[in-house]
């Protein structure tokens, strides 16, 4: 649960609106990585030539670079507002 005198401190609905996009954003890439490595992974259990994963392996290594990503940009930007807000 969260806590209700979370939403009293100042400037916190456009934050959380923004953490709540880059949490949606972060799942579709979740969902992105299962898909394309599941498919190299089927690929190469079937026997097909090496070269069918490429592409699958290649989205989903993006994918998961951008999800990283979205997690460092995440911190970064709201670090500073935690440390001045709450401590």
């Amino acid at each position: 649960m969260i806590d209700s005198r979370l939403f009293k401190l100042p400037g916190i609905m456009g934050r959380a609106i923004v953490i709540a996009v880059l949490m949606f954003i972060q799942a579709i890439m979740v969902v992105i990585q299962a898909r394309f490595l599941s498919q190299a992974v089927v690929n190469l259990w079937n026997l097909k030539p090496v070269g069918t994963i490429v592409t699958p392996t290649l989205i989903f290594i993006v994918s998961f670079l951008a999800r990283h990503l979205l997690g460092v940009f995440q911190q970064r930007t709201f670090y500073p507002f935690v440390e001045k807000n709450v401590w």
